[in-house]
């Protein structure tokens, strides 16, 4: 960890609290989901990624509190690099 600057750090932390990585099963189910209902493949309603997990799991929702939570890192993020002088795509 000490060899990581602590910006860094700090931007990997706000990335993984938008799009957590690490359940490589629920990431491999995204994929086949998309891909089997962009083909058109099923039968009645779109499938899930959950329907190609090996094991159920509940469904559970975020709270309130963790929804903030997420909300308050992303706004701080943005406005580190707007602080920073870091150009958006756009600005070219």
């Amino acid at each position: 960890m000490r060899s990581i600057p602590a910006r860094e750090l700090d931007e990997e932390y706000a990335y993984y609290l938008v799009e957590p990585y690490g359940e490589e099963w629920r990431q491999t189910g995204e994929i086949c989901a998309t891909v089997v209902n962009a083909a058109g493949a099923y039968e009645r309603e779109p499938l899930e990624a959950e329907d190609f997990l090996p094991v159920r799991l509940p469904k559970r929702r975020q709270s309130i509190d963790e929804q903030e939570t997420i909300f308050d890192a992303a706004v701080a993020y943005g406005r580190g690099l707007t602080r920073r002088g870091t150009h958006h795509v756009d600005d070219r």
